[in-house]
């Protein structure tokens, strides 16, 4: 397997390690704190240098993603707020959006809500 640049066995790494999920894996755990409490997130860790979080409560979307520990999502200050927290009226919803790599305002459009 490639393991930080380097090609090693699998047997190398376990002479090396004590615990393969010190190179990488996946964990699944529950926020509790302020308004991401109850926030399901799946870590995933690869011993090649990717990292992301899934948030199976917000769509999947991946909030937060890096490789080699530089981010490639962007993250708003709101964190990952629980979706209870959600407030459909007008743009009340930026009060709760979290950004992450998948979220999107479309194909063509970036700024306050319009008709197309």
């Amino acid at each position: 397997m490639q393991l930080y640049g380097e090609k090693r066995s699998r047997r190398e790494v376990e002479a090396r390690v004590g615990q393969l999920g010190q190179i990488g894996g996946v964990r699944r755990m529950t926020l509790t704190e302020g308004k991401s409490a109850g926030v399901e997130i799946i870590e995933v860790r690869t011993g090649a240098g990717l990292a992301f979080e899934v948030t199976p409560s917000k769509g999947m979307d991946i909030s937060l993603a890096q490789l080699w520990g530089v981010p490639l999502s962007w993250q708003s200050p709101n964190g990952d707020v629980h979706p209870g927290h959600y407030d459909a009226d007008g743009t009340n919803w930026l009060r709760t959006a979290s950004g992450g790599l998948l979220m999107t305002c479309g194909l063509s459009h970036a700024g306050s809500p319009s008709v197309d």
